[in-house]
């Protein structure tokens, strides 16, 4: 059993899904799939986003009634983002050399964007809804993905390692050095 939420947890079987809601009275739902489920990830809406080795889903949470499905070639988990605080999924496809980047509702499963200028799979996200804006990193190869952790790219990714803060790394280079004085 794998923990869905603090609340679900999941049985995947060949072709079907079934979540049971942790309440007083507990609750069973289950959705018939295409194919074996190879991954699942929630969203902040309420659907959760299903991939087999044949199709994308978004399942609703409550009922497990499937919202979409949308026919596809194998798609992992790398290869699809919930966006946080919002309905939108960004999904990467990549087929002989071409990638698409794609937002897509997670309700009704309608494309709200794409673009084939942005290649790779989503790394990391931040969003700024007030603003309407959203930052992503992407990996051309979506293993860097398994070998940095989340901290790991927060780490990289911070802007104070960024050149604005070149005068200050060479400072501590030059002081770490024998012989060499301190900047005052």
């Amino acid at each position: 059993m794998t923990v869905i939420r603090r609340t679900f947890f999941t049985i995947a079987c060949p072709t079907l899904i079934t979540l049971v809601a942790m309440t007083a009275a507990a609750q069973a739902w289950s959705a018939k799939l295409d194919d074996t489920v190879r991954f699942y990830q929630p969203t902040d809406v309420g659907a959760i986003v299903v991939g087999t080795k044949k199709s994308l889903y978004a399942v609703d949470s409550a009922t497990g009634d499937i919202l979409w499905r949308r026919k596809t070639s194998a798609l992992d988990e790398n290869d699809v983002a919930p966006v946080p605080g919002t309905d939108l999924v960004l999904l990467s496809f990549e087929k002989d050399q071409k990638t698409r980047i794609e937002a897509t509702d997670v309700l009704s499963g309608d494309a709200i964007w794409q673009s084939d200028k942005l290649k790779g799979a989503v790394m990391q996200m931040a969003v700024d809804i007030d603003s309407n804006l959203l930052a992503v990193v992407l990996a051309k190869d979506a293993k860097v993905g398994k070998l940095l952790s989340l901290a790991d790219l927060d780490r990289l990714l911070d802007p104070a390692n960024y050149l604005g803060m070149s005068e200050q790394f060479v400072d501590r280079v030059l002081a770490s050095r024998p012989g060499r004085r301190k900047k005052i």
